[in-house]
């Protein structure tokens, strides 16, 4: 049999334009995205993987809507780059860059494949994300997770959102919250519940654009998506915040920065806390019911 071929399109450019390069990739490979940032580094690389047989097809409707893009002042820097891939390629050689490493206080991320090699002196998460985002690695999924674990206690309850490889909310299950995550990808789905599954920590996780209704109110909701994206959630999420819950937020660059406040502001959330990696911004909102609510240091 014939070993399928894929073809890997890649967006390199400044991390303030990932908002746009991701929606551009999303709409050409269905979602289905990796992204990659070097540590320390203000650029990104956000790559999409589409069979070979598609990829002509594709790679003319990324140029045209990038050339459009760079017109109305989007996107300047970025540069196109594409590549024939192997089915073994894409799936495995990824792996030669993701090693053991320390992601958040006392919380080591260990590829599964290394479990034999795990470090010790903190809490280890075993992680394959396959094909779904969130290695850890990311500067948006560090952001994330250190201020959700300085938030959660155990039995809190704690959705993700666009729960990628399901690392936010294992590493919140791990410290004993009680977890509900969602992805709109299939894949991001099965990779998330094997992780959970090799973790051994519980969680109930469904295909999803929204918070579903089955899901409880939750005492956080941790959303590592694009600003742009985040303001148009911003209402739906608040909603689903108990009185005194936290929103935590990553994945916001300069750019959406003010929109994606002002964004939740109208939604009742008041501003707790800002941290910043490199060009990307996240946040931590509280939902009060007083006038004069307590604010955080």
């Amino acid at each position: 049999m014939a070993r399928r071929t894929w073809r890997r399109l890649t967006l390199e450019a400044r991390a303030s334009e990932a908002g746009a390069a991701g929606a551009l990739l999303g709409g050409v490979a269905g979602g289905r995205l990796a992204v990659e940032q070097r540590e320390g580094d203000s650029k990104f690389a956000a790559s999409a993987y589409v069979p070979n047989e598609h990829a002509s097809r594709a790679l003319s409707e990324l140029r045209a809507a990038l050339r459009a893009l760079q017109r109305d002042g989007i996107l300047r820097t970025a540069v196109l780059r594409h590549a024939l891939l192997r089915d073994e390629d894409w799936s495995q050689t990824w792996k030669r860059h993701f090693r053991p490493f320390r992601a958040a206080k006392e919380l080591d991320v260990v590829p599964s494949w290394e479990a034999k090699n795990r470090p010790r002196g903190a809490q280890v998460l075993l992680l394959d994300p396959g094909m779904a985002f969130g290695t850890g690695q990311h500067a948006t999924t560090r952001l994330a997770l250190a201020l959700q674990l300085e938030l959660v206690k155990p039995r809190a309850v704690l959705i993700d959102a666009g729960s990628g490889s399901g690392i936010l909310g294992i590493a919140a299950a791990m410290r004993g919250a009680s977890v509900y995550a969602f992805d709109e990808d299939p894949l991001a789905v099965a990779a998330g519940r094997r992780n959970f599954k090799r973790n051994r920590v519980q969680a109930t996780i469904a295909r999803a654009d929204r918070i579903p209704r089955a899901f409880p109110k939750a005492d956080i909701i941790v959303a590592n998506l694009t600003g742009e994206l985040l303001q148009s959630l911003a209402a739906h999420l608040a909603a689903h915040l108990k009185h005194g819950g936290h929103l935590v937020t990553s994945g916001i660059t300069a750019r959406s920065r003010l929109a994606t406040l002002v964004a939740f502001s109208r939604a009742g959330l008041m501003f707790v806390e800002e941290r910043r990696s490199g060009d990307w911004f996240a946040y931590v909102h509280a939902k009060v019911s007083s006038s004069r609510p307590r604010r955080r240091a």
